[in-house]
């Protein structure tokens, strides 16, 4: 967020993920903010590219259905498209789980083992929403504007420790992100490049 601060990487949608970049030490300028111990750049997918010429346009769409253990579902999909001068982007995801999994519970006593069983984990259950759009404009040659909007929605039970795990506690929390940005490879001079960007992030959480 433009506050800075820590991330939640589960909050993140891998649907919408393209690349992650890792950097150990110093970062590149374009990061905007400098950090001796390195820094992870994750991108959001873009729209494919034009194909067969500048004036023709191409749509493409990508879709993923799972199930898995602990009644685990996630449905996926993406749709884009991308012209000679404008593209855009659309992506979401769906993801649950009942995270029931069995564990061995010791009862919070480790030096006594007669009272040690295996037993479920309760309220651990897991709801994620994720919805990213994007759309960008050539306003030159070596000019661009680019709009990106995303919403994430979350709610999960939370169970507590082992030895006394509770059965109604649960998080619920939300994130929005607006960002605009505009980029000129060639602003006055052909050696000269300018990145302008607007962030504006709401995030809510909730705790019961």
């Amino acid at each position: 967020s433009a506050l800075g601060g820590g991330v939640n990487l589960a909050d993140l949608s891998l649907a919408s993920i393209d690349t992650i970049e890792i950097y150990r030490g110093f970062t590149p300028s374009y990061l905007t903010s400098g950090s001796i111990g390195g820094a992870i750049n994750i991108r959001t997918k873009r729209p494919a590219p034009a194909s067969g010429g500048a004036a023709r346009r191409r749509v493409s769409q990508t879709g993923v259905v799972s199930y898995g253990s602990y009644q685990t579902a996630e449905a996926a999909g993406t749709v884009s498209f991308s012209g000679r001068r404008l593209d855009g982007l659309v992506s979401g995801e769906l993801t649950r789980t009942e995270g029931d999994f069995r564990f061995f519970d010791n009862n919070g006593t480790p030096d006594e083992g007669g009272d040690d069983r295996f037993t479920t984990r309760l309220n651990n259950d897991f709801e994620r929403a994720d919805l990213l759009g994007r759309t960008g404009a050539a306003v030159s040659d070596d000019a661009r504007l680019d709009l990106q909007a995303g919403c994430t929605t979350r709610t999960q039970g939370v169970p507590g420790i082992d030895a006394l795990q509770s059965e109604d506690a649960r998080s619920r929390g939300s994130r929005a992100l607006f960002k605009a940005g505009y980029s000129d490879d060639s602003f006055l001079i052909d050696t000269l490049r300018l990145n302008l960007a607007l962030h504006h992030t709401r995030p809510t959480q909730e705790f019961e």
